[in-house]
């Protein structure tokens, strides 16, 4: 099991006399546009808005890739190739976001 789905129970771990309550919950954002019957409008919404974000990796890594053995033509050509999968994407994508949390006695 990764980790990141072991939180709460490294947390439980600790004893109940540190925490009243431990919990989790995982959503799964899509990433890209795609229609699917297992995606609520929330879902929907929540993908649009991190594949926007996504969209922004690009110009943020920039000039990291400039930096090493890249050309600008050749940043230019990933960049509109990573955006170009994100609008539409071959494999359709979730984005799995595992929340813990627990309230301290």
């Amino acid at each position: 099991m990764p980790l990141m789905h072991r939180v709460a129970d490294c947390v439980r771990d600790m004893g109940d006399e540190v925490w009243e309550k431990v919990d989790t919950f995982n959503l799964d954002l899509p990433v890209g546009d795609f229609d699917s019957p297992t995606i609520s409008p929330n879902q929907r919404s929540g993908g649009k808005l991190l594949t926007q974000n996504l969209s922004m990796i690009p110009d943020s890594i920039r000039p990291i890739l400039l930096s090493g053995s890249l050309t600008p033509e050749e940043v230019d050509r990933l960049a509109a190739g990573f955006r170009a999968e994100l609008k539409e994407p071959k494999v359709k994508q979730f984005f799995q976001f595992v929340y813990a949390w627990a309230v301290k006695k």
